[in-house]
């Protein structure tokens, strides 16, 4: 869709600093582990880039990571981003592993289908 729109693709990893602490983390987080879980973002997004850019050298792909500590997880930080980057269309991979109630979407695509101010595409990953 955004090689066709001469669109810029945005791919994006948050880490959801609130989740990994739990809720009630009264010392917070090892400055070490948040930056670990960053590079780990950061190579999630790189391979997912390339693999983008390999398929069409020709694409604008965009990396970020960035870090949420919203009580609203992940979806805070997709939504955040979106309106700071003013993101179009959002596409979101869905693992469906999340409870029984969510079973269809997961958490996060759920949680971002509902609240976002753009129109979301959720895609599933095939496996093979």
């Amino acid at each position: 869709i955004a090689g066709r729109a001469g669109a810029r693709l945005h791919v994006l990893n948050v880490v959801d600093i609130q989740s990994t602490a739990g809720w009630f983390s009264a010392g917070g987080l090892d400055a070490a582990f948040v930056e670990r879980l960053t590079e780990a973002g950061e190579a999630a997004v790189a391979a997912v880039a390339a693999d983008l850019r390999e398929g069409d050298p020709d694409l604008a792909v965009e990396e970020a990571v960035v870090r949420t500590e919203s009580f609203d997880g992940a979806a805070a930080g997709i939504r955040e981003y979106v309106a700071a980057e003013e993101v179009d269309l959002v596409t979101i991979g869905s693992h469906g592993q999340s409870n029984l109630s969510r079973r269809l979407l997961g958490s996060v695509a759920s949680a971002v289908v509902r609240r976002a101010d753009v129109p979301v595409l959720v895609v599933t990953r095939d496996e093979a």
